[in-house]
């Protein structure tokens, strides 16, 4: 993510940076002057970064939503056929039956007679589930403005 900001800020900063380098010459010699001169140049600079406007301009590089759709249902499908994988692989089912039980919703128990082209069948459903949760993400995104501003915690939950 790139900020651009206006050259006025630019200008602001270099005189603040300045006129702070000329207060605190002088520290030590009166401490409640000092001080004052301190606070008061903060309360300056923090006005005055108020006012400037800082607007955020895309990298020139943009994801277009075509490109976010196939990489999110890639992350989400390969990582929740990872889990399956390792999760039922632990309990001693076989890669060509996870796939075969994923084709098995559409198909029924013919999947599991089907060999391996039933069990391809069911990770390609896999990733046109992928698909769906992704795009449905997508789309309450633009809703609910909590799903971009922290999508780590709110795609977990989604899980």
């Amino acid at each position: 993510m790139a900020y651009r900001t206006d050259s006025v800020w630019t200008e602001f900063g270099r005189r603040a940076f300045l006129a702070l380098e000329r207060r605190f010459r002088s520290i030590g010699t009166h401490p409640d002057r000092d001080f004052r001169a301190a606070t008061t140049a903060h309360g300056t600079i923090m006005r005055r970064m108020r006012d400037v406007r800082t607007t955020f301009t895309a990298p020139a590089n943009r994801l277009t939503v075509a490109r976010a759709l196939a990489y999110g249902t890639l992350v989400v499908g390969v990582l929740d056929l990872t889990d399956a994988l390792v999760f039922f692989g632990l309990r001693g089912a076989r890669p060509i039956r996870i796939g075969q039980s994923i084709a098995a919703g559409l198909l029924g128990r013919a999947a599991f007679s089907g060999g391996w082209p039933t069990a391809l069948l069911g990770v390609a459903l896999h990733f046109v589930i992928a698909l769906c949760i992704v795009a449905t993400y997508g789309l309450l995104s633009r809703r609910l403005p909590l799903l971009t501003r922290a999508p780590i915690p709110c795609g977990i939950a989604e899980e």
